[in-house]
């Protein structure tokens, strides 16, 4: 239920007048998808989860 409302939160709601940037919008949805168990994210290749999960990302 967190991610679910979080995502409505930061992701869907984004506000009329929020002008974000492809990049800002990709990194709301990792730091998203950080909330839940890595194992529930097995369809995501690797070395893309290693290179953009927040757990990873340098």
């Amino acid at each position: 239920l967190k991610f679910i409302d979080q995502f409505e939160k930061k992701f869907i709601n984004q506000g009329y007048y929020e002008n974000r940037d492809i990049e800002t919008t990709l990194n709301i949805g990792w730091n998203l998808l950080s909330i839940l168990p890595e194992s529930e994210l097995a369809r995501i290749d690797p070395e893309i989860l290693m290179k953009f999960h927040p757990n990873y990302r340098k």
